[in-house]
């Protein structure tokens, strides 16, 4: 059927969402990398994450398919973008009764399905349940998808779904990889570009210890992330994103979205209020050289299994991050000048160094070199932060916690 235009205000071919006001306080004048990790830090305070077994309900408050074969009155469907032909009637419709986990043929249910992998997260909470990227598709279309990336999709089609939607061998301009990839239809390539990069500033400091390209086979490497918790994606990946983003702009649809996960879950897509920062973020011109070492390393306390390494900061402008390096091993980044590494063993000696990163990942040369012996029993505990309550029906509640940084 048609579409149903809702009443919208076009700013610069974007259509912009209402935030609250203040939500993104502390944002103004930045670019780059140092804006992303503002929006990460805003995005991931106080918001409430739900239990997976509660999506489906609330899939009735974010995900109805107000915009094409019903209008926006009172509707109990669900709008699957792997399945909504946006210029006819549906093959099939789902309401939120008719989750399923398997299916041999498309019609038959829906699945809660992650824009990016679970296998990306090992199904680990809060990423598990985050509703701005965890949407209602069809079941067997989710099963197929698998865990492949979303991508261009070239001449050689392993599937083509009622929707036109498919799944074909990569065709993404200059990414070497070459498996399958799940094109969707043009009518919501932007609203998956924009779950991704929510998805990268969301877990920013969770990026690097997930599963990513290791590029040992990049033909046949499933996962688009690259191991770095600014950029997130391989560079090819991010073109690829950008321009979804700008061919298929916030949609009234994604608006709406975003004020019901906004109710639900306390934080926001970003990139659905202000289209602008995908650009602002993404697009850079870093220079060629390499940052100036930070100096002073040292450690400030240790113990059996753990040390405290602090280092005084390296003196170029464009530094974003440090490395760490274990008897030349890399084992953590930070954006900070100090960090504790654990992990250790008691009555071990281990050399450390550091390295400083610019926004074009140019490295440092080494900091000064420094060994840390363990002692052969600890003396100091260190104290348990509790940073996430998860919220779920009946006996569904979890906690989270970290050491340092917010998820």
């Amino acid at each position: 059927m048609k579409k149903f235009l809702l009443p919208i205000i076009l700013i610069a071919s974007f259509v912009s969402a209402q935030a609250p006001a203040g939500y993104y306080d502390g944002t103004t004048g930045l670019t780059g990398y140092a804006l992303k990790s503002k929006l990460h830090d805003i995005i991931s305070e106080k918001n409430v994450n739900w239990h997976y077994g509660d999506l489906p309900n609330f899939y009735n408050q974010t995900d109805l398919d107000k915009y094409y074969d019903h209008g926006p009155g009172n509707t109990t469907i669900l709008l699957d973008i792997y399945s909504e032909i946006p210029g006819g009637a549906d093959a099939y419709e789902y309401t939120s009764a008719n989750l399923i986990s398997t299916s041999g043929a498309e019609g038959l249910g829906f699945n809660r399905e992650h824009a990016v992998p679970q296998s990306t997260f090992n199904s680990d909470y809060p990423m598990y349940s985050d509703l701005h990227f965890v949407i209602p598709t069809d079941a067997r279309i989710n099963q197929l998808r698998n865990n492949y990336p979303y991508g261009v999709g070239n001449s050689t089609v392993h599937y083509t779904f009622t929707n036109s939607s498919k799944i074909a061998n990569s065709a993404i301009p200059n990414y070497v990889y070459t498996n399958r990839v799940y094109e969707p239809v043009n009518e919501f390539k932007g609203d998956i570009a924009r779950m991704l990069l929510y998805f990268a500033v969301r877990y920013e400091g969770k990026l690097p210890s997930f599963n990513y390209s290791t590029n040992i086979n990049p033909a046949i490497d499933r996962s688009p992330l690259d191991g770095t918790a600014e950029r997130a994606f391989d560079p090819a990946y991010i073109s690829m994103l950008l321009q979804w983003h700008v061919q298929d702009p916030v949609s009234q649809r994604e608006i709406d979205r975003n004020n019901a996960i906004y109710a639900i879950q306390r934080n926001r897509n970003p990139f659905i209020d202000n289209p602008q920062w995908v650009n602002a973020i993404w697009v850079q011109t870093p220079d060629a050289v390499a940052p100036q070492a930070p100096l002073n390393l040292n450690s400030t306390q240790s113990g059996a299994y753990y040390t405290n390494l602090a280092w005084s900061p390296s003196t170029s402008s464009d530094v974003i991050g440090y490395n760490i390096y274990q008897n030349g091993t890399l084992v953590a980044t930070t954006k900070s000048t100090s960090i504790v590494i654990d992990h250790l063993v008691p009555s071990t000696s281990y050399p450390f160094t550091v390295k400083a990163y610019d926004q074009g990942y140019l490295q440092s040369p080494d900091s000064n070199a420094i060994t840390v012996s363990t002692t052969a029993a600890d003396t100091n505990s260190k104290d348990l932060f509790i940073v996430k309550y998860i919220e779920g029906t009946g006996n569904n509640k979890a906690l989270e916690n970290c050491k340092q940084d917010r998820a």
